[in-house]
């Protein structure tokens, strides 16, 4: 019996110690996984106010052309970046602003503008205050969607003339018509001014204007209103000299 009871014993203690190890090297790979773990994210991620917000937007926003927004998404990825300065990341912000101005040249969508234009804005200014600088994400309205006022008459008219012109092909005229057209939804003075008069110039320059013999008349039509409207930044243009 003692010797039955002395393995039995031993047979017990045997089962407890595995049990033991058991707890031990689970717990230990437990740590090491946590440890793992939060290593291997501990430098991705943001803490940034309202940064979740404003990536689902973008994420909404990039869905629809992958290869129109992806260098904006490229450069806004960097903020859950989080071994990059602060400066860096502000960087990182105005370069994927100016990435999706440029998309907003390719296709006018209005919620580009108003990502850029407010929720961009909003975010910078609440997030780096000592390097926000609204001109990082000044984005020129390009369409009725955002226009706060409608088409100035005098462009109007010039609009319907160049459209009506028989000498010149579809679409040179829908390519001016264009340009004339986004010019007008332009609220800065200054840079509706420069626009119209590029405007003009291009097509002062065009070949099928020239052929037609009309690429003088409508240069001097813009330039003229442009005079008249804008006067002080008509004369910051350096226009003739």
């Amino acid at each position: 019996m003692q010797i039955s009871t002395y393995f039995s014993n031993k047979k017990n203690l045997f089962f407890i110690i595995l049990f033991v190890l058991i707890i031990i090297l689970g717990g230990s790979v437990f740590f090491i996984d946590q440890t793992f773990n939060n290593s291997s994210s501990s430098s991705v991620g943001s803490n940034l106010k309202g940064y979740a917000q404003l990536k689902q937007k973008f994420n909404v926003l990039g869905s629809t052309n992958q290869n129109l927004y992806s260098s904006a998404m490229q450069q806004f990825n960097i903020l859950e970046d989080k071994t990059s300065s602060t400066q860096t990341k502000y960087a990182a912000l105005a370069k994927s602003a100016a990435a999706l101005n440029y998309a907003y040249g390719q296709n006018f969508d209005i919620k580009i503008y108003n990502l850029v234009n407010s929720d961009f804005n909003t975010f910078a200014k609440e997030n780096f205050k000592q390097y926000y600088n609204p001109g990082d994400f000044a984005i020129t309205c390009q369409s009725a969607d955002c226009a706060k006022s409608p088409q100035p008459a005098d462009i109007t008219n010039i609009i319907n003339e160049i459209k009506a012109e028989p000498n010149v092909p579809n679409d040179t005229k829908t390519a001016m018509v264009a340009n004339l057209t986004s010019n007008g939804y332009t609220a800065d003075p200054a840079t509706a001014a420069w626009a119209y008069f590029m405007s003009a110039q291009i097509i002062k320059d065009d070949e099928d204007f020239t052929k037609a013999g009309i690429n003088e008349k409508y240069f001097n039509e813009i330039v003229n209103y442009v005079k008249t409207k804008y006067p002080n930044e008509y004369s910051k243009l350096g226009v003739g000299r």
